[in-house]
């Protein structure tokens, strides 16, 4: 309960990106339009985290791209950052 209280008033600063948040874990959603805004984005959970005396732990935060075999070319994928690590798969509530 203190999470959801907490967690409240964290969300995303780009119309278009979504959030998903639960007890142990935290997930933003943004499409290829708004790639762009990937920094933006983890900035303003970082200060969110500073700002409610928590620790964001960037060692356990993962990046992962989903393409359309179609579009493939045609998808413009960010840096990597040097702090989270690009995978090609994720478990999510206990789902691969």
């Amino acid at each position: 309960m203190s999470y959801v209280v907490s967690a409240s008033d964290l969300s995303t600063v780009t119309p278009g990106n979504f959030m998903f948040k639960y007890p142990d874990d935290t997930y933003i959603i943004i499409p290829a339009s708004n790639a762009h805004s990937r920094d933006a984005e983890l900035d303003n959970v970082a200060e969110w985290v500073v700002a409610n005396n928590l620790q964001l732990n960037r060692a356990k935060s993962i990046e992962i791209n989903f393409t359309d075999r179609r579009r493939k070319s045609q998808t413009d994928h960010r840096p990597t950052l040097p702090d989270i690590r690009r995978v090609n798969s994720i478990k999510v509530l206990g789902l691969h």
